[in-house]
């Protein structure tokens, strides 16, 4: 109870007005990122040059975008998608052995209630694949020649 200055006290306490509810959001978005094969890029035997990287959201975002993807050994070009999925294709880098890398970090995006993703460091926020796209060309030289 409460009173005013002349000291009437307040006399409508079950009033349904003189509640509040608040909803709020506090759960952090997560990101898993999958490629679409487990193949060689490049590779013997491979045909493959590229490969389709899915980004998948636990919850809608409207600000996830190719800046906010760390690439190593490679680029990501035909970044796509909206809400809770998005999708870009990897070419890797030429004349390159090196494994690739392809994750999201945490901080980079965010849900509908300005929460940040906080996942950067789980398994499933990075895909790591093998390359060989060197020539398989070989020179030989002879004396005799």
């Amino acid at each position: 109870k409460f009173s005013d200055a002349a000291g009437n006290f307040n006399t409508d306490g079950g009033d349904t007005n003189n509640s509040l509810s608040v909803n709020f959001d506090t759960v952090t978005p997560t990101v898993a990122v999958s490629r679409a094969t487990n193949a060689t890029l490049g590779g013997t035997g491979s045909t493959a040059a590229t490969e389709t990287i899915t980004f998948t959201l636990s919850e809608a975002s409207s600000d996830f975008t190719l800046a906010d993807v760390q690439v190593s050994g490679g680029t990501l070009s035909g970044f796509t998608g909206s809400g809770k999925s998005y999708s870009a294709t990897f070419t890797p880098t030429q004349d390159s052995t090196t494994a690739a890398s392809i994750s999201v970090a945490s901080d980079k995006f965010s849900d509908a209630a300005g929460n940040l993703n906080t996942d950067g460091a789980e398994a499933n926020n990075t895909v790591t694949m093998a390359t060989n796209t060197t020539s398989n060309t070989h020179r030989t030289s002879s004396p005799w020649n």
